[in-house]
């Protein structure tokens, strides 16, 4: 089976808030399960930055149904690509939210990406994204 990553980030709608996310995210990792989809979910000052793995077939499926959720308001896909292995596998589905990080994490998050508003920084280059991601992902591992 071929596997894809997928990266898209998105403004929130005005009316989300942490809260209203962490009901959706249990039910997402639930679904995403049920669909060999792994990843997780970034929220950062009324942003969102969403990676994706899994077959392309429930990807796509996946990533339409978010288009037309409108609680993401100007979705970008920054990325699309096969990969050879899960490099966010520990999750069906994970929800960080920046704000709430250790202060010397997102102090080291800000110095790399930058700030924007009260949060981190969401990059809309493809490498940069996909490294802000990485190192937030790994920093919830420990």
């Amino acid at each position: 089976m071929s596997l894809y990553r997928l990266i898209y980030m998105s403004d929130a709608a005005d009316y989300i808030n942490w809260e209203d996310l962490k009901d959706i995210l249990v039910r997402s990792e639930k679904n995403n399960a049920e669909l060999d989809v792994t990843g997780m979910l970034v929220f950062s000052d009324n942003k969102f930055l969403q990676v994706l793995e899994g077959p392309a077939v429930n990807l796509n499926r996946l990533y339409a149904k978010i288009l037309q959720d409108a609680r993401h308001r100007n979705s970008l896909l920054l990325s699309y690509t096969p990969i050879f292995r899960r490099l966010f596998s520990a999750w069906a589905m994970k929800g960080v939210n920046l704000a709430f990080m250790k202060p010397e994490l997102k102090e080291f998050l800000v110095k790399k990406y930058g700030a924007s508003g009260t949060g981190i920084a969401i990059p809309k280059d493809e490498f940069l994204a996909f490294s802000l991601l990485f190192d937030v992902y790994h920093l919830n591992q420990s």
